[in-house]
């Protein structure tokens, strides 16, 4: 295994110096700096292809497993990036915008390699859980009203919305202060 990982790594190197060479010398033949490219009659070096390194979903539920469970977002955050596949740098991107929790059409419209839009299917029940019960907080924590989420989230009944917002202690004590700074206003 060393060895066959040695190999591949010398590949690669071969492979970026003739590419960094050819290139030099493509520019040189077009700017009239020498008569021919060398290159030309060269055989590329053929670089070996890289070895699948995906692991089981009994490995990945072990990892995810392992984050601690007040570590919602982390968990969200693993949980989003092993169901969808999306990249790292996609997941981090995403704002609640991006998310439509339409029953039986959730997905999140991603902007992929190369900004490319994409709309990514969320179509693991757990994981919609997890986005529906953060969206609904992070609402709640911006200040939106319950009716609002409730309509968001189409639920029936407020009752409802309540098992999925949880609100910050210090957006409860920020929108108690504003009440009683309101109520000394009036009084």
């Amino acid at each position: 295994m060393w060895r066959d990982h040695r190999i591949r790594a010398q590949s690669k190197i071969r492979s970026r110096k003739q590419a960094c060479l050819a290139w030099f010398l493509t520019w040189a033949y077009r700017q009239d700096r020498i008569p021919a490219n060398p290159m030309d009659k060269i055989d590329r070096v053929k670089r070996t292809p890289p070895v699948p390194r995906g692991v089981g979903r009994e490995t990945v539920e072990t990892i995810l497993a392992g984050i601690p469970t007040q570590h919602k977002r982390d968990r969200l955050l693993f949980r989003l990036i092993f169901e969808t596949g999306l990249r790292i740098g996609e997941a981090l991107g995403l704002h609640v915008e991006d998310l439509d929790l339409t029953p039986d059409d959730e997905h999140i419209n991603v902007k992929g390699k190369g900004a490319k839009p994409l709309i990514v299917l969320l179509d693991d029940p757990r994981l919609v859980r997890q986005l529906r019960h953060t969206h609904a907080t992070e609402l709640v924590n911006e200040g939106v009203s319950l009716t609002t989420i409730r309509k968001r989230l189409g639920h029936k009944n407020v009752q409802t919305t309540l098992h999925y917002a949880e609100q910050s202690d210090a957006t409860a004590d920020a929108e108690l202060r504003a009440w009683r700074r309101q109520r000394l206003q009036k009084g």
